[in-house]
């Protein structure tokens, strides 16, 4: 008898941890990498890039299909869409090939970007706990 309760427990458990885990399975099913993260800044980037720069620290990775360790990221969406916002939010990730300027499927090759090059494709439970939208200047 204990031990079903045992297990009934454990499985209570999981099941809460499972809806914390704040995961759109329709974004990331064409994600590289899925990462909840903390946005710490955002920047215009190079003036001629096409890129905004945004720096997030790590809280919890919920998929890694490349070899990378994650840490703090820099990750880029295009600056004429919308980015990563303030606050805590899930971010959906891929790669984006420097040299031949385009999106692209190699696991451990290229900068991280946005689904999409967005946050429409690249974001999702989007915790703005300032309820400020941090915006910089393009």
């Amino acid at each position: 008898m204990k031990a079903i309760i045992i297990l009934i427990i454990c499985f209570v458990i999981q099941v809460a941890r499972a809806g914390d885990l704040q995961v759109d399975d329709k974004l990331a099913q064409n994600a590289l990498a899925v990462v909840r993260v903390k946005l710490m800044f955002a920047d215009s980037g190079l003036p001629h890039s096409p890129f905004r720069v945004y720096s997030v620290h790590t809280i919890r990775i919920l998929k890694n299909d490349s070899h990378e360790v994650f840490r703090d990221l820099l990750v880029r969406a295009f600056k004429d869409k919308p980015g990563i916002p303030d606050g805590e939010s899930t971010i959906y990730l891929q790669r984006y090939d420097p040299v031949k300027m385009e999106l692209s499927v190699d696991k451990d090759f290229g900068l991280w970007i946005l689904v999409g090059g967005d946050a429409t494709k690249g974001v999702s439970n989007v915790n703005n706990v300032n309820n400020v939208n941090m915006e910089t200047s393009k």
